[in-house]
């Protein structure tokens, strides 16, 4: 069984909107290697095994904006 090892690389952006409002952009990208994962095996005991490698890509948004003054939701 080999060790995995994952790497993450986030950026992001944060602007503040008239009127009390606010906008978070961001993205990342992760690298992971040799991801474990437990697999059955025939004699029905489970075993952790390498599934592999992954990648994974994303984007996160948020905006806030005040419904009524002094309300935020």
């Amino acid at each position: 069984l080999k060790s995995d090892e994952l790497q993450t690389l986030e950026a992001g952006w944060q602007q503040t909107l008239g009127r009390g409002g606010q906008l978070d952009l961001g993205v990342f990208v992760s690298r992971w290697e040799n991801l474990k994962s437990d697999a059955l095996e025939p004699s029905d005991l489970i075993e952790s095994t390498n599934a592999g490698n992954a990648r994974i890509l994303g984007v996160e948004a948020m905006l806030a904006l005040p419904l009524v003054e002094n309300l935020h939701l």
